[in-house]
């Protein structure tokens, strides 16, 4: 009954977007708006195709790179993701979610040092974010660093005490650093 009901009210939204869209197709908030739903709708391609049309009508705005990013991310594009998480650094370099995304890929393709310092700039940016200590501990981790990894898992657990692939995270991390009394 609830999915029913959340199920209705995204399809609605959908909608909604459809006819403002209608009003206004050159809109490009409106055109992110839309990328936004069908997202929601986990109708991911409409959601990529979307986002394209928001970011070509509005070139300048973060966000819209950003978004097109994880899309492009979602069908394991990396390069192309990439390619749109660094527009959406160029337009805001406290975009942290963009960075923390790039960190990740950067990582997959083995420029860790890199991917460091992009989550280290985002913990600048937002350091309240648990995901990004979270991807820290574990780019730290990838190095061997599990000291430091350790205490990014600690602030992420900190941050949000219900993050439970944290707080294994920090086990593991604990007890590869000999911290084994901190890791019970």
């Amino acid at each position: 009954m609830i999915a029913d009901d959340a199920n209705a009210a995204v399809t609605g939204v959908v909608n909604m977007c459809l006819d403002w869209l209608r009003l206004d197709p050159t809109d490009a908030e409106h055109w992110r708006l839309f990328a936004a739903a069908l997202w929601q709708a986990k109708r991911f391609q409409e959601a990529e195709e979307a986002s394209g049309h928001a970011v070509a009508r509005d070139p300048g705005n973060a966000d819209g790179h950003k978004f097109l990013g994880h899309c492009r991310l979602h069908r394991r594009d990396l390069v192309a993701a990439a390619e749109s998480y660094r527009q959406a650094l160029a337009l805001d370099q406290g975009c942290a979610s963009a960075a923390i995304s790039l960190a990740q890929i950067l990582a997959v393709q083995g420029d860790g040092a890199q991917a460091i310092e992009l989550c280290r700039q985002a913990i600048a940016h937002k350091p309240l974010s648990a995901k990004a200590h979270a991807v820290f501990g574990k780019l730290l981790a990838g190095q061997g660093r599990h000291a430091e990894a350790a205490d990014s898992y600690g602030k992420a657990v900190e941050l949000a005490p219900d993050f439970i692939l944290a707080q294994s995270d920090l086990a593991k991390a604990l007890v590869k650093a000999g911290r084994l009394d901190e890791a019970v």
